[in-house]
């Protein structure tokens, strides 16, 4: 499993390097739903594409993949005693692989703090969503997923 987890991070940063070409992108882990590597591109200021590769999807043993698009608001930040919260909206695909495929359209919530105004973002995203795909069995119901996690931008 650990040599799996090697293997998807250094995918993770081979496919996303050369895409990082004025300090836009982040990489950095995540837990919740699933554990996994995130990576995040900044497509312009207000816009960004989100990659999460990881593993344990709903308590399994599966891969798990989540694509997802962040809209940033950022006349919409709030401050709590001087500290800068920006939330952010967005849509993912999450994808569990591997024991049984599950596949979700997910709505994404999100709120991103910035240590220090620097380049360790902690976040928390919320993630209710239309299961397309549950364990295999194709049918449609309700699903949510959660995560929190830190990336670090270059």
């Amino acid at each position: 499993m650990k040599k799996k987890l090697i293997i998807f991070i250094g995918i993770c940063m081979l496919a996303a390097f050369p895409a990082a070409s004025n300090s836009d992108f982040s990489i950095g882990v995540g837990v919740g739903t699933a554990t996994f590597v995130t990576t995040r591109v900044n497509l312009d200021r207000n816009t960004a594409a989100v990659l999460n590769i990881g593993f344990g999807h709903w308590q399994t043993e599966g891969m798990y993949i989540r694509p997802q698009l962040q809209f940033y608001q950022s006349d919409r930040r709030f401050s709590i005693e001087r500290q800068n919260f920006f939330p952010y909206l967005g849509v993912a695909v999450p994808l569990g692989l591997m024991s049984k495929l599950d596949l979700t359209l997910s709505g994404v919530l999100g709120l991103s703090y910035y240590i220090n105004n620097g380049p360790v973002e902690l976040y928390i995203e919320a993630l209710p969503g239309l299961d397309l795909v549950r364990k295999g069995e194709v049918g449609m119901g309700l699903g949510f997923g959660a995560s929190i996690g830190a990336r670090y931008a270059f």
